[in-house]
């Protein structure tokens, strides 16, 4: 039961992402490019975690400024990412730091890699049965939803 909730939790950025890029209108082959990033993201930042043995715990006093800082960039970025199309690249990068600042046994690294990656194709299906709903504003479907992936990240 705790290595689902861990996946879980490590994932829910990636189904955000996926459903705040989802109204963007990608091709399903940039769709799945994207979603295998997520988690080979993923996938390397708990191999590195686990080898290195960073966390934000470990981090004192300075963690909640380093997860304040992430969860502004991640703002940012996916922000930028919807007028740059281009930027959409980097943001795999930058949500794999959770993964990077939660400690786990490297051996879990395929596994979080494939629940990021199902995440994110999980987001993207979402956000194409809510397409109907958001026809008429998706540009603001998809900044409310990488507003509430920061939010999410900061708590």
């Amino acid at each position: 039961m705790h290595l689902l909730v861990l996946a879980l939790k490590l994932s829910l950025d990636s189904f955000i992402a996926g459903c705040a890029l989802g109204p963007l209108g990608l091709p399903r082959a940039s769709r799945g490019r994207l979603a295998l990033a997520f988690g080979a993201c993923d996938a390397l930042a708990t191999l590195v975690s686990g080898r290195i043995g960073l966390s934000v715990a470990a981090a004192g006093q300075a963690g909640p400024v380093l997860m304040a800082a992430y969860g502004a960039c991640v703002l940012l970025l996916g922000r930028l990412a919807l007028w740059e199309r281009r930027l959409i690249r980097a943001l795999p990068l930058l949500l794999c730091l959770d993964n990077l600042a939660t400690p786990a046994a490297p051996a879990l690294a395929p596994l979080l890699g494939v629940a990021s990656a199902g995440m994110a194709l999980a987001g993207f299906g979402a956000a194409a049965s809510g397409a109907r709903f958001f026809a008429t504003r998706p540009r603001a479907c998809g900044v409310a939803l990488i507003c509430g992936s920061g939010l999410l990240l900061l708590s």
